[in-house]
């Protein structure tokens, strides 16, 4: 989802690896353009998770895309502060989405 190249995305593509192909999803209603936020896949339960980032100024909401039914749902925008440039990792084991670092003004050293 999303990105920069000179101007900021809120696109999202799939790869289908059968076919070596590209498709544009259109994921309406989902996160606002965006770069430097995270991504982590939930391969059991088909889901992307979408945290933070940068659209002008630091965000800290966290998105679930459904890879079924192309539907975003806004699940919080509490927890970890606003930030960009952080790594995230998602725990299937404990159905839990780890984010740890990132810039939210000064450099995060924090887990989540």
């Amino acid at each position: 989802h999303g990105g920069f190249d000179g101007v900021l995305r809120q696109d999202i593509w799939k790869f289908e690896a059968e076919g070596s192909t590209w498709f544009s999803i259109d994921g309406n209603d989902g996160p606002s353009a965006r770069a430097h936020h995270v991504a982590a896949l939930d391969a059991l339960n088909g889901v992307i998770w979408i945290h933070g980032g940068y659209d002008g100024g630091l965000l800290g909401d966290l998105w679930k895309f459904d890879t079924q039914t192309y539907a975003w749902n806004l699940i919080s925008t509490g927890g970890p502060t606003a930030r960009a440039h952080h790594v995230a990792v998602w725990d299937t084991l404990n159905q839990a989405l780890w984010i740890h670092g990132g810039f939210d003004g000064m450099a995060c050293q924090d887990m989540w």
